[in-house]
């Protein structure tokens, strides 16, 4: 890459050619940092994500014995945030991909097998859901609405947001720009503290 920005701008000033020469590089590290990060959400919260959908299970199973109304709804409220949170991952992987890598995958194999396997168990368990909703002449309850599809976009908007911020933060720091590092990841840090219940701030 460093020949050919070299060779492409032969002649020029020696200033401007370092000068791209380093911009070259940084995008270089941040495009590498950026698949690893993605990555590595995915790949690191698999455990988690897969005892809660497990839970979801035994949750649903017991709700079949016992047939209470009330622990169904609030099944139901947890199918929502789990799934939220699942299907937030696949788009923000391909606002990522869409953005910066001229849609191009860039989630290794592994990663992308294990994330569409839970994504599937989750489909299932959303389709018997809303068949239920539906039969039961409750179509508002359903699932699979315009109202949970926005909140997916929102959160995936949000986490593409963050991971491309972290990668973003360790290139500047990779290239000496601590400050400038700081302040990428700011926002994000800020918005954490915020969602903290307030004694955990002040600790």
């Amino acid at each position: 890459m460093v020949d050919a920005i070299r060779a492409a701008m032969k002649g020029q000033e020696p200033t401007l050619i370092r000068q791209a020469v380093r911009q070259g590089q940084m995008q270089a590290d941040f495009l590498i940092l950026l698949v690893n990060r993605i990555n590595a959400v995915i790949l690191n919260d698999s455990q988690t994500r897969g005892l809660k959908i497990a839970l979801l299970y035994e949750r649903l199973r017991n709700i079949a014995i016992c047939d209470e109304s009330e622990a169904m709804s609030e099944w139901a409220t947890y199918l929502r945030a789990v799934a939220v949170d699942l299907l937030a991952l696949q788009k923000a992987s391909e606002l990522i991909e869409d953005k910066y890598f001229d849609r191009e995958p860039i989630l290794l194999m592994d990663v992308l097998d294990n994330l569409r396997q839970q994504i599937s168990m989750m489909g299932k368990m959303i389709n018997v859901y809303d068949a239920i909703a539906v039969e039961s002449g409750k179509p508002e309850l359903v699932t699979n609405g315009e109202a949970f599809r926005e909140a997916v976009n929102v959160r995936a908007s949000e986490t593409a947001g963050c991971i491309v911020a972290l990668a973003k933060s360790k290139m500047l720091d990779d290239f000496g720009e601590a400050e400038a590092a700081d302040e990428v990841i700011r926002p994000y840090l800020l918005a954490s503290l915020s969602d903290l219940p307030f004694e955990a701030r002040t600790t």
